[in-house]
C-alpha cells in the first residue's frame, strides 16, 4: 500500500508541474522565464521526467505546448507592433519582426520525422530544435522591437 501512495504523491506532483508547464507558456508574459529555468523538474531527464513521449496521448499534449508557445510569440509581437504604431501615431503597424520566426510549414515539417523517432527513443528532438529557435527569434524580436522604439533598429533579416 505505501507504494501504491508514494505512486499516487508522484502522480499529483506530476499533474501539477504538467498544469504549471501549460499555464506558463498560456499565459506566460514577455518578462516571463524559460521553461527548463523557471521549472527545472520539467527538463530533468531522469526517470522521474514529467513527460514520457513514448505514451500518445503525452506526445500531442507536448506537441500542442510547442505548437501554442509558438502562437502566443506571434501574437506578442503583433501586440508590441501595434502599441508602436499607436504611440507613434501611424495607422500600419510594423510587422517586420514576424518574419524573424520560423514558418509555420517548418513546424509541421519536424513533427514527421520526430513521429517516427518516438516509437523508438521517446524524444523529440527536431521539436526541441525547433522550439530553441523559436525561443531565439522570440528573443531577437524583442531586440528588434525596443531597437525600432528607440530608433536604432529599421529592419532584421528573415529568418529562414
Amino acid at each position: 500500500m505505501a507504494s501504491h501512495d508514494g505512486d499516487g504523491n508522484f502522480r499529483a506532483q506530476k499533474m501539477i508541474l504538467a498544469a504549471a508547464d501549460l499555464a506558463a507558456a498560456l499565459i506566460g508574459t514577455t518578462k516571463a522565464c524559460p521553461i527548463d529555468e523557471c521549472l527545472p523538474a520539467l527538463t530533468d531527464h531522469t526517470h522521474n521526467k514529467i513527460y514520457d513521449l513514448r505514451q500518445p496521448g503525452q506526445a500531442v499534449l507536448h506537441i500542442g505546448l510547442v505548437s501554442s508557445q509558438y502562437r502566443i510569440a506571434k501574437l506578442e509581437t503583433e501586440i508590441r507592433a501595434m502599441r508602436l504604431a499607436l504611440s507613434k501615431g501611424t495607422l500600419a503597424p510594423d510587422l517586420n519582426s514576424l518574419n524573424l520566426f520560423p514558418s509555420e510549414n517548418s513546424l509541421f515539417e519536424t513533427l514527421e520525422p520526430d513521429l517516427e523517432q518516438i516509437k523508438i527513443t521517446g524524444q523529440l528532438p527536431q521539436l526541441r530544435n525547433f522550439q530553441q529557435r523559436l525561443h531565439n527569434a522570440w528573443i531577437k524580436s524583442l531586440i528588434a522591437d525596443d531597437g525600432r522604439a528607440l530608433g536604432f533598429i529599421q529592419s532584421f533579416p528573415k529568418a529562414r
